[in-house]
């Protein structure tokens, strides 16, 4: 049985001015997974849960 993925991000950019942030982050999140990205100092946790 297949995971049904709810997030899929692929080769994601972010740049401030000329100073490039992000380049080329690609990831995938299924259902019930729980995943944190670093930001900066802070952390931001996300939850999906499949209903």
């Amino acid at each position: 049985m297949s995971t049904a993925v709810v997030i899929d991000v692929r080769d994601l950019r972010k740049s401030y001015g000329a100073t490039r942030a992000l380049d080329g982050l690609s990831f995938t999140v299924e259902a019930g997974e729980v995943f944190g990205i670093f930001i900066g100092l802070g952390l931001r946790f996300f939850r999906w849960e499949q209903r």
